[in-house]
């Protein structure tokens, strides 16, 4: 029975140190993980209760296996949990690279964008300016060419004037 007590207490030993080299991995992911926390002060409580329970222990001994099977269990699973946990922060991390791509091009887009626009601003500038001076210079040549038609027929009145007082007189 005494060897049985201290294989339970190897057992027991063996546990502490399993889980106090998990406790390293807990503290790292303590925010995400609040829940598994509660689970290892539970066990925490339960191992402490064994311990002053140590009297109970021979007729006990098929449950605290049970419940070493089960410990064992968890802690498979939060293993698996862990993993799970790591491949999806690696996924995170991809998807954060993605989006970091995805502004930067959208950056280079915006400033492309301004650059398109200031230059249109600047076209649009020299367009209003050509406008205006090709309106005067219209004006102008219009001024010009009515001044022009007008001195043309001025001088085709005078003449007819001038050939209708050469033949009146005649």
């Amino acid at each position: 029975m005494e060897e049985l007590m201290k294989e339970m207490m190897t057992e027991l030993k063996g546990m502490r140190s399993e889980f106090s080299g998990m406790k390293v991995d807990f503290q790292e992911m303590r925010s995400d993980l609040k829940v598994m926390r509660t689970d290892m002060n539970e066990l925490r409580n339960d191992v402490n209760e064994l311990r002053t329970d140590v009297n109970e222990l021979r007729t006990d001994v098929n449950e605290l296996r049970t419940d070493v099977n089960q410990i064992r269990a968890d802690v498979n699973v939060l293993q698996e949990d862990v993993k799970e946990l790591r491949t999806d922060v690696n996924v995170l991390q991809e998807d954060v690279k993605v989006i970091r791509t995805d502004v930067n091009v959208l950056k280079f887009d915006v400033v492309e964008l301004k650059h398109g626009q200031r230059r249109l601003e600047v076209g649009l500038e020299k367009l209003h300016k050509d406008v205006i001076q090709n309106l005067g210079t219209f004006s102008e040549n219009i001024a010009s060419h009515f001044d022009e038609t007008t001195e043309v027929l001025n001088k085709r009145v005078f003449k007819v004037e001038t050939d209708m007082e050469r033949l009146s007189r005649r």
